[in-house]
């Protein structure tokens, strides 16, 4: 529970830093007391959300570097009547105040794990209600977020506009992993050689070849062949067919057209999440860092299904039975699979492969952040 004396103190800097940073609702501000149980709004307060707040649904965020024990104070508007709630903000501030205020790194880098995992653990309502709330605050290079002006967070009110951009760009190492998370776990979006990646890339951190890496490493060649051998199949056996023995004036060479029609756009259906998330998938794998998982993955996940729509259309069509025919179909939609089932049928933990990888990599992207001046941050967002 937020003090008197505290919370007192909160809405004294609050009024005052918002009067120093010219925002738009100083002067308006509507502080609700912790115990308070009524709901209707005073006169006085009534007036302080007229105007332009009456029609602003943003969100607005306040750091302060007060210690309110882990809570956070919800100001009254005309949509909010909340007084108090745990939340992840206070990890939002402490992480900023560690990496831009008193520079301790340490501090930051705990801080910057504690939020992706409070993150990765959040139920999908919860994620979307914070993900807005952040959003909100930080939209337009963060103009709708407030700093205390104090020596233990922002030291003068005209270092507000940096201090904004520097959190947007320290924001945004969390919220991309956040993505990537959700996409490859949420969305099961994971396959063979994605959590090889992950594997792999901590054990290079290493700088000691690890003869765990064998059996991952071998996992994914094995798949890779595997599918390449049978889309070849695939291929050699489209090139064998006789098509000059094909009489299209007979209505029975075209019995098997149905099957492939469907056949060809469950194909579709089935590849269009990964020729979605080609983006998504690209800046996993380092985006302009070439990596040979990431080819191999493009190959399996983008191409094959291209070539195996066409091509197998053609197969499943000139099939000369009606059992070939359904056996033609499965194999063909078993083809791009295989790297997405082998993960299971390994007893892989996905989930704590991919988490650890992430916490990994935003820890080495806040190390190449960290030191950044003003002017290199706001030309990078």
């Amino acid at each position: 529970m937020i003090m008197d004396g505290v919370l007192k103190q909160f809405a004294e800097n609050l009024e005052r830093d918002a009067a120093l940073a010219n925002d738009p609702y100083a002067g308006s501000i509507v502080i609700l007391h912790p115990g308070e149980e009524r709901k209707n709004y005073t006169d006085e307060e009534l007036e302080c959300v007229n105007g332009q707040r009456s029609v602003d649904f943003s969100s607005r965020i306040y750091i302060t570097a007060l210690n309110v024990k882990n809570n956070t104070t919800i100001l009254r508007t005309r949509f909010s009547d909340n007084a108090e709630h745990a939340s992840y903000l206070n990890y939002v501030r402490d992480y900023f105040k560690a990496a831009n205020s008193t520079k301790h790194y340490t501090s930051a880098k705990a801080a910057l794990t504690q939020l992706l995992t409070m993150f990765f653990n959040m139920s999908n309502t919860h994620y979307y209600n914070s993900a807005c709330t952040m959003a909100s605050a930080l939209s337009d290079h963060g103009e709708k977020t407030l700093f205390e002006i104090d020596p233990a967070m922002v030291e003068h009110a005209k270092d507000i506009p940096a201090a904004r951009q520097r959190l947007v760009y320290l924001m945004d190492i969390v919220f991309s992993k956040v993505s990537i998370k959700r996409y490859l776990i949420d969305e099961e979006g994971y396959n063979i050689y994605r959590l090889v990646h992950c594997i792999t890339k901590r054990e290079k951190k290493k700088k000691v070849f690890s003869k765990t890496l064998l059996y991952p490493l071998g996992y994914c060649i094995f798949s890779f062949l595997l599918q390449m051998c049978l889309l070849a199949y695939v291929i050699f056996e489209n090139i064998s067919i006789d098509k000059v023995e094909l009489d299209f004036t007979d209505l029975a060479t075209y019995k098997m057209v149905p099957l492939a029609l469907l056949s060809t756009i469950f194909s579709i259906i089935l590849a269009s999440p990964e020729w979605k998330q080609a983006g998504v998938v690209y800046e996993f794998y380092g985006g302009s860092v070439f990596s040979f998982l990431w080819a191999v993955d493009f190959f399996v996940n983008v191409v094959i299904p291209l070539i195996v729509v066409f091509a197998g259309f053609i197969l499943i069509a000139l099939a000369e039975s009606y059992i070939d025919a359904v056996l033609n179909t499965t194999a063909l939609l078993f083809i791009s699979e295989i790297d997405d089932l082998l993960p299971g049928v390994l007893e892989m933990n996905y989930v704590s492969i991919v988490q650890d990888y992430l916490v990994d990599e935003a820890l080495d992207q806040f190390d190449t952040r960290c030191d950044l001046t003003d002017g290199e941050v706001e030309r990078k967002i």
